[in-house]
């Protein structure tokens, strides 16, 4: 589907092997914008003879690779968007502290459906409101897969390090205003610019994470944290999970996203009992 690569990374070149095995003919659907291939690779292939067609199925190669083209093109990692909420579309109850449990939303069925979803991209975000009401882990565990990066945004460092997100148990990146000095294994902290009223700049957050090498990333958290990555447009996928047998009356609504926009298309539905997983993407 993408062009076929020209240089010595993780694996050696493909457009070496196709030579060598002496392939007459390759069709690509894209071609590759990373710098040290973009064209080089289809130019190599022609000058030893091959012949070569691209844009085929165009668009489909690109949907196949959007994490890989949204990384090179946008400079960023490709966002998920992802919360449940209830029938009457709230997203939890209203609690006065970590002592009260967060509203359960998601059924056993739902939660493997959404680990085989962590397992498949590169890093996951919490803000400190929801590290500190939830302590949530932010691991695979409802299924065998890799685990993604956590990453915590806590601008004043005031999570506790025994937190589930210090347990050290796999790579967590820490965004703050200044790095302390101290360090621990598997814990990394990455500084981030914050507007003045504590918000954080979110296009210094995601840069930050494309120097990391983040090609992929899910949102996890709060209203207001979604909200402010809907508002500034900074999101590529949004998954919404309902659960049609559960009406509370109140508490923290979900976040205001507009199916109804031109420049949202809903490309797929899942039914898992009683809730429903929506997918939206721009275009």
């Amino acid at each position: 589907s993408l062009e076929p690569c020209c240089h010595y990374g993780k694996t050696p070149p493909c457009a070496d092997l196709i030579i060598e095995k002496g392939i007459p003919n390759v069709v690509i659907c894209n071609r590759d914008p990373f710098p040290a291939v973009d064209g080089k690779g289809i130019e190599k292939l022609q000058a030893a003879g091959v012949n070569v067609s691209y844009g085929l199925l165009n668009e489909q190669g690109r949907w196949l690779n959007r994490r890989f083209f949204t990384y090179h093109e946008s400079k960023r990692p490709y966002v998920f968007l992802k919360w449940a909420m209830t029938h009457d579309g709230y997203i939890d109850r209203l609690r006065k502290d970590a002592s009260e449990s967060p509203l359960r939303i998601s059924t056993n069925e739902s939660l493997i459906e959404m680990h085989k979803f962590r397992a498949g991209e590169s890093a996951i975000l919490v803000g400190t409101n929801t590290a500190l009401m939830d302590n949530p882990s932010l691991t695979v565990r409802y299924v065998q897969g890799k685990q993604p990066i956590r990453i915590l945004l806590d601008r004043e460092l005031k999570v506790s390090q025994n937190a589930k997100l210090y347990d050290r148990s796999c790579m967590t990146y820490v965004i703050t205003k200044q790095k302390p000095t101290n360090t621990y294994p598997n814990i990394e902290y990455l500084e981030c610019e914050f507007f003045g009223d504590g918000r954080v700049n979110l296009d210094s957050l995601l840069t930050v994470l494309y120097e990391k090498g983040i090609e992929s990333l899910i949102v996890e958290g709060g209203r207001l944290f979604h909200q402010s990555f809907i508002d500034a447009n900074l999101w590529d996928e949004v998954r919404i999970e309902c659960n049609h047998s559960l009406v509370v009356g109140n508490g923290v609504k979900a976040p205001s996203f507009h199916t109804e926009n031109p420049n949202v298309q809903k490309y797929h539905y899942q039914v898992i009992g009683d809730n429903d997983i929506s997918f939206y993407r721009r275009c």
